[in-house]
């Protein structure tokens, strides 16, 4: 069995649609490469990303929904953003529908072979197993979180839990896909509410509270490398991993897969699936 686990931090800015083709490519190709395991870093600039089965009528400004359309030129890819740089699009797992900027949150995906960590098929039980790394990596920077309504990690402020990081999964060949995002910046708040419709679902602990009084920031003193670092050697750890030297030199790189056929995917998937109108609207 493949005993090898990637870190790939992704430096090189893609657009939405293949930053989610990247993403499905390496799902596709985990079990057939050297390598069990891995996790990537990576940002997106101003997008809203919905969930599989989100109606964008229910989630996204109309405004903003209509700008992007009237800007939306079939076979040009990638589409043109819309007033405001905005781009939609729709992500291959559930949950609900979000905003990103490249400077405010920071994305993370772990990949995970089914083969290797069975216990981690039931939904339910690898939400709280995943999860639980993260709270462990925040708490190495006395950031004290915990998990909230079906999939977030909220935090205490002003008296109250506030959500900084919501998370999705998908599976693909026998590869599990749990990937989320850390909120930097209560910035990223404007886009929210900007480009966002209060959720028709929302956790328990949300409370009908708006955008502004139900999300925070880990805070200006977050470390983000470090943060990085602390969350990859949890994982080796759970991945049995432990002897693995963990200074950045020794990251395992991404290169190593067969990148030609990764590419192959990510490019297939980029124009055939995650800039088709109609996978991007659901055909409303």
């Amino acid at each position: 069995m493949s005993s090898k686990i990637f870190f790939f931090d992704q430096h090189f800015e893609r657009n939405v649609y293949y930053n989610l083709a990247i993403e499905e490519a390496i799902a596709l190709n985990l079990i057939s490469s050297p390598y069990s395991a891995g996790i990537r870093f990576w940002k997106n600039s101003n997008s809203v990303i919905l969930g599989i089965s989100e109606k964008i009528a229910d989630t996204v400004q109309e405004q903003r929904f209509t700008q992007f359309r009237q800007n939306f030129k079939a076979g040009e890819l990638p589409p043109k953003a819309g007033n405001g740089g905005l781009l939609i699009a729709r992500r291959a797992s559930g949950g609900g529908t979000v905003f990103h900027d490249n400077s405010s949150n920071l994305n993370f995906s772990f990949f995970i072979s089914l083969k290797l960590r069975s216990d981690l098929f039931p939904v339910t039980e690898s939400y709280k197993k995943i999860l639980g790394m993260l709270i462990s990596a925040l708490q190495i920077q006395n950031i004290q979180s915990r998990f909230e309504g079906k999939c977030d990690l909220a935090m205490e402020a002003d008296g109250v839990l506030k959500k900084i990081s919501g998370n999705a999964q998908f599976r693909k060949k026998e590869c599990l896909v749990h990937h989320g995002t850390i909120i930097l910046d209560t910035d990223i708040l404007k886009g929210v509410r900007n480009n966002l419709k209060h959720p028709p679902v929302e956790p328990d602990y949300r409370k009908n509270r708006s955008h502004e009084n139900f999300i925070t920031s880990v805070g200006a003193t977050f470390s983000v490398e470090k943060f990085k670092k602390n969350l990859f050697q949890l994982f080796a750890e759970f991945m049995d991993y432990r002897k693995l030297e963990l200074d950045r030199r020794f990251y395992p790189k991404i290169t190593l897969f067969d990148w030609k056929k990764i590419l192959k995917d990510t490019n297939r998937l980029y124009k055939e699936k995650y800039t088709d109108l109609n996978f991007i609207t659901g055909r409303e």
